[in-house]
This record gives structure tokens, C-alpha cells and sequence, in this order.
């Protein structure tokens, strides 16, 4: 899922090793629709100082070195009694890294 403000979308992400230690990504968009404006996502909603960083794949969010499903992050961090949201920066859990890693390493394997 490719999350904003107002939209949703599926996407399918293909992920092909290259030469050097490159990587291809091929991405296709499934399906989209709208939804109603989710202030955490909206990137001109005054933002706090603060930074949370959430997985660019599953959506989890890293707290304390704990990474949470998006619903109870924001239920521990009561992000909505706050008057200002933290800043939204990503990267990626330790499960969906594994998860990539292996299948690249299955592709590696495939075309070696």
C-alpha cells in the first residue's frame, strides 16, 4: 500500500537484482481510491519538532526500537490529543528487510 492524505493505493513491486549489486524496481499501481483526509499524513499540517519513523512497507511505526502496527503506535503516542503531529520520516522494520533481502537473494540464485 502507497499511503496519503487523501488516497490509497495498492501498488505491486517487483524487485530485480542487476549487475554491480544494482537493483530494478518495477512498480504497477492495482488499485487506488480515495479516503477521507488523515491529518497525520497530510504534509501541510503544522508539524512538531519530533520525528517517527515508519516502515515504507508494512506501515509500522519504530518506537524505542520496537516497531508497532500503525493503529497501536498511535494509540501509545496519542497522536490524536496532540496540537502538533510529529514528522513522518521512513525506512524499513526488520521483518519486511529480511523479507526483501531473502527474496533478492532468491532472485540472485535464480539468475546465477
Amino acid at each position: 500500500m502507497c499511503d496519503g492524505p487523501t488516497i490509497v493505493r495498492a501498488i505491486d513491486i517487483a524487485i530485480k537484482p542487476l549487475e554491480n549489486n544494482f537493483i530494478e524496481f518495477d512498480c504497477a499501481i492495482k488499485k487506488q481510491y480515495e479516503r477521507p483526509q488523515v491529518m497525520l499524513l497530510d504534509r501541510n499540517v503544522k508539524r512538531s519538532n519530533d520525528f517517527i519513523k515508519m516502515c515504507s512497507y508494512c506501515k509500522a511505526i519504530n518506537l524505542e526500537n520496537e516497531w508497532l502496527e500503525t493503529e497501536k503506535a498511535v494509540a501509545k503516542l496519542s497522536l490524536f490529543y496532540k496540537r502538533e503531529l510529529p514528522q513522518i520520516s521512513h525506512g524499513i522494520c526488520h521483518d519486511c528487510y529480511k523479507n526483501v533481502m531473502d527474496e533478492l537473494e532468491r532472485l540472485r540464485q535464480k539468475t546465477a
